[in-house]
């Protein structure tokens, strides 16, 4: 949510955030330019002479598709992870926060608005014998108050729980940036759809528990009376009620969907139905993140009190011209009404240009080309992107090659939005974001546990593995930087021919930029979206021929490397960064991007040898992706150089809105001022060469000989969080299931589950509060852990 608002205040350029430093997010900004900017902490419309050409640079792979709200961050700054859904934080996403929603049966569509609730209000609410030490926070937004049995009819939703259940990173960024992905868009008339979300580890899910069951199942989360907003009634005494995002349903390579997007609901669940495998109370993560086919109801009761099943589709109508809501971000335009975000704020009134630079979603198209590939390294049009296929199909085949230019800089009122119904334009910069999906996922209903479709097993109705993957955000970078310095065509090695680009996306011609007379005027920016943990990036990089074109000159600054290469500045930026200090150790993956030298997070000694620019992955969370650090190299060319041809000093300023990672960064204390760090981690023992027997598949599972190779971590689930009344997080439990395979495929579920109860005890003076009768230690001592295993054939 706080880097939402931080993206408002990147387009906004009333301050700076973080322009993109070497740690990308993770340490303080260190200005390397000798002669300060008098403007640096100016609002930039005040200087700027010209319209700001802004080209983003955003992420495209399955990263972005999780959920907004995972249980993992603290999103109300209170020090504590925020788990479950707290009526008291306002939650971003398509549904107006201070509205209340009915469902038509086809879509969500408002109602009315909130009714205002206080503190008083809120504690009459509180069930007899709940614990007192929990407060009930107020809903900032009002509450919903009414119910029915099937969430429909009179049945009432809060917006702010619905995008607390609903919304994923790209429905949010969709929402500030431009009002949301719109599946019907004609004048009089909008209707939003939030992201697909695939019936494997993708989904999410949520739970609200029986009165009676709080005190055991979620006394460390804010207890708040059901009713108030969601559209059914509380569970009933013992039971409990499942919410979960998935969508079982055919999508391919376009960017139109039969079916609507769907809330799976599970009312009910009997408490007390152990799982098949743990033997503990089924709870929503066993339903939601189950394998195989998800949320798998296998698990659930089959007696005839078995939980009932509702299925809702979760489109909502937006900023209807008879009802909208004064905080839903309505524009009118005309006789219509439509919603809008920041681009359309800047843009349409002609204080901005917004120009896209995204990776490609290419994929071999049909079976003979993926056996080609396979056994020969692929036709000469795509023999580059194929010269070791063992590596680069873990690798997520060619979209790991920089980006490609979707959008020119240019008005958005002229390219992207009708200015006079406020519909978007046919391969404007907002319709090519707007279709962004995972795709190639289909007959979704029918998914064997081999992954493969029922339906004539044809290997053309799977997900074809390394198209939804790549995110080499700094190779990105440079590209938008090369644009900004007037190329006039995009590096070869990003376009490979031979290949279909997935989802309708355009790609722009570089020799087609429009002409701006006040080119030389305008103040270039780069705005990165993207998680702070960029993957398979940092091996494609534009020459400095390539980079420098036209030849651009180098500020005075005895902080400039001179002569373009990531590693000299990359090597610069270890030195300045000072890490080389004596005696200091660092978390880092093993060297290099090799695959068989990717390794696991362990302290390292910072010596001569090592350098930002031959470190390959990030630590703690993503080791085994290929990250690099070379947005950082990007960024600071940006700012020692000048882009513009005459006298005047045009360096380019980088913005970066980092998303937190989907493998989470989790820090446990004792109370007693010590901390540690949960890194849950699965390792492939070494192997053979081994590539997927059928020869008609088209992804394949690669085990190196002699390479211990970390497992990709498919999600994690906080299941609970204690906190002291200082909020001081000192117990956790928590569920993690890994995955072999690098990015989402058709039966990416879980092949290992982590089931972990951890608390840090450090020594005796430890207060008895943070202690159990069994003390389980970090690092030094046994870990209480459940391990189940999935697939043993892995």
């Amino acid at each position: 949510m706080r880097k939402m608002n931080s993206l408002a205040a990147a387009l906004a350029f009333a301050a700076i955030l973080w322009p993109a430093s070497p740690l990308a997010a993770q340490s303080e900004h260190v200005d390397y330019v000798a002669e300060k900017d008098q403007y640096k902490n100016e609002p930039f419309l005040r200087f700027i002479p010209s319209i700001p050409q802004v080209m983003i640079v955003l992420e495209r792979d399955w990263k972005i598709f999780y959920p907004a709200y995972s249980n993992l961050n603290d999103l109300n700054g209170d020090g504590s992870i925020d788990n479950g859904f707290n009526p008291s934080i306002t939650y971003i996403g398509y549904f107006d926060v201070d509205s209340c929603y009915s469902h038509d049966g086809s879509k969500f569509v408002r109602a009315s608005s909130t009714t205002p609730q206080t503190q008083a209000e809120a504690n009459a609410k509180r069930p007899a014998g709940l614990k007192a030490n929990i407060p009930s926070p107020v809903s900032n937004h009002g509450v919903c108050p009414e119910v029915s049995a099937n969430g429909r009819g009179g049945a009432r939703w809060a917006g702010n729980w619905l995008n607390f259940a609903l919304t994923s990173r790209m429905d949010a960024i969709r929402k500030v940036l431009y009002g949301g992905k719109r599946r019907v868009d004609p004048p009089s008339q909008t209707i939003l759809e939030p992201s697909y979300v695939p019936p494997n580890g993708m989904v999410w899910g949520t739970e609200i528990v029986a009165d009676d069951l709080w005190n055991d199942y979620s006394a460390a989360s804010p207890w708040f009376a059901a009713e108030d907003y969601v559209g059914v009634a509380r569970p009933q005494s013992g039971k409990m009620h499942f919410f979960a995002r998935v969508d079982h349903l055919d999508y391919t390579n376009n960017s139109t969907r039969a079916e609507a997007p769907h809330m799976k609901i599970r009312l009910n669940v009997i408490s007390t139905h152990l799982h098949n495998v743990t033997r503990e109370p089924i709870r929503y993560w066993d339903w939601a993140y189950g394998a195989g086919r998800v949320p798998t109801d296998s698990i659930l009761p089959t007696e005839n009190n078995a939980p009932t099943l509702l299925t809702l589709p979760v489109l909502v109508e937006a900023c209807k011209s008879d009802s909208y809501s004064p905080t839903e971000g309505c524009w009118r335009y005309g006789a219509n009404i439509k919603p809008t975000g920041l681009m359309q704020q800047y843009g349409e009134r002609g204080n901005m240009q917004f120009g896209l630079i995204t990776s490609t979603v290419v994929a071999p198209d049909d079976q003979s080309q993926a056996a080609q590939i396979a056994t020969t390294g692929g036709p000469n049009s795509i023999t580059a992107c194929f010269n070791n296929y063992e590596e680069n199909f873990l690798d997520n085949f060619c979209n790991t090659r920089g980006g490609v230019l979707r959008n020119h800089i240019s008005r958005l009122g002229s390219t992207a939005v009708n200015s006079t119904t406020g519909q978007f334009l046919p391969g404007g910069v907002i319709d090519n974001i707007s279709k962004f999906e995972i795709t190639d996922f289909k007959n979704a209903k029918y998914i064997e546990p081999n992954g493969y479709s029922i339906v004539g097993n044809n290997p053309t109705d799977r997900f074809i593995n390394g198209v939804n993957g790549g995110n080499a955000i700094g190779e990105m970078a440079m590209e938008a930087l090369r644009y900004l310095g007037g190329a006039t065509s995009g590096t070869s090695s990003y376009r490979l021919a031979g290949l279909t680009e997935r989802l309708g996306l355009k790609i722009a011609k570089w020799n087609e930029r429009p002409v701006d007379p006040m080119a030389e005027c305008v103040k270039p920016f780069i705005l990165v979206i993207s998680s702070i943990y960029p993957s398979f990036d940092g091996d494609q990089f534009p020459s400095d021929t390539e980079l420098s074109k036209p030849t651009l000159s180098t500020l005075p600054s005895s902080a400039t490397p001179g002569t373009w290469s990531v590693p000299n500045y990359l090597e610069k930026i270890t030195q300045l960064e000072g890490y080389r200090t004596s005696g200091v150790k660092y978390y880092y993956p093993k060297l290099s991007h090799s695959l068989l030298n990717r390794g696991l997070c362990t302290a390292k000694d910072f010596d001569s040898s090592v350098s930002l620019s031959n470190i390959s992955g990030y630590c703690p969370s993503e080791p085994n992706m290929g990250g690099s650090y070379s947005l950082a190299a990007a960024a600071y060319y940006g700012h020692t150089h000048d882009f513009s041809a005459n006298e005047s000093d045009r360096q380019v300023e980088f913005f970066t809105v980092g998303l937190s990672p989907s493998v989470p960064h989790v820090t446990i204390e004792d109370g007693h001022g010590h901390t540690a760090n949960i890194v849950p981690t699965v390792v492939l023992g070494p192997g053979k060469v081994w590539a997927n027997p059928d020869p008609e598949a088209h992804y394949y599972l690669i085990r190196v000989a002699g390479a211990k190779m970390p497992m990709s971590m498919v999600n994690f689930i906080m299941k609970e969080v204690n906190a002291d009344s200082k909020g001081i997080n000192f117990r956790y439990k928590f569920l993690a299931n890994f995955m072999s395979s690098a990015e989402p495929n058709s039966s990416w579920s879980r092949e290992h589950t982590i089931n972990a109860e951890v608390a840090l005890v450090t020594d005796s003076s430890t207060p008895e509060m943070y202690r159990e009768p069994t003390p389980y230690f970090i690092n030094s001592g046994p870990l209480k852990t459940n391990l189940t295993y999935f697939n043993t054939a892995c």
